[in-house]
């Protein structure tokens, strides 16, 4: 009898303390995350307000596992409508450099060039693909951005960025 209620609470003790360990690691990656998000070698934000351009792209999560084919882009634009296209551009980051390299598309591969418009208070999805099937090799984990290009019908144009890691 002693012996059963040892072992549970045994067991009891060794998934709360698991429960725990989990919680802080998490607390953790978001905090690296984060600073990574704000650290001056993030050169391309991702949100812009200048005057009446307003806009910001954020994807479906932060983190993803290794192996992860599809991610979605939120795109919100709050100022004057955008033009934009398909195209899209994936960047590495480059610890021991500290700069950002972009990941070559297969060279068999391309986007369709379609224009596209993003009007004042919209919000639009777009499916980003990191699968193997678009590069010459799978992505390693490390952190990632993905970046669009957007103009004005006066030709402004910015570039915005959303990061995400791989795990």
């Amino acid at each position: 009898m002693k012996k059963s209620w040892f072992l549970i609470v045994f067991g009891l003790f060794c998934f709360l303390s698991a429960c725990s360990t989990n919680s802080d690691e998490h607390v953790f990656s978001q905090k690296i995350f984060q600073s990574f998000v704000d650290s001056p070698d993030n050169t391309i934000p991702d949100t812009i307000q200048d005057g009446a351009i307003q806009i910001s792209m954020i994807l479906d999560g932060q983190y993803y596992p290794s192996g992860t084919k599809d991610l979605t882009l939120s795109i919100v634009n709050n100022g004057d409508s955008l033009f934009y296209g398909t195209p899209y551009s994936i960047e590495r980051f480059d610890e021991k450099r500290h700069t950002w390299r972009e990941i070559p598309f297969r060279k068999d591969f391309g986007f369709d060039q379609i224009g596209l418009t993003i009007n004042q208070s919209e919000i639009k999805d777009e499916k980003i693909t990191i699968g193997s099937a678009r590069f010459s090799k799978p992505l390693e984990p490390g952190f990632y951005r993905v970046i669009k290009s957007f103009s004005t019908n006066g030709d402004k144009s910015v570039k915005i960025s959303a990061i995400f890691q791989l795990l």
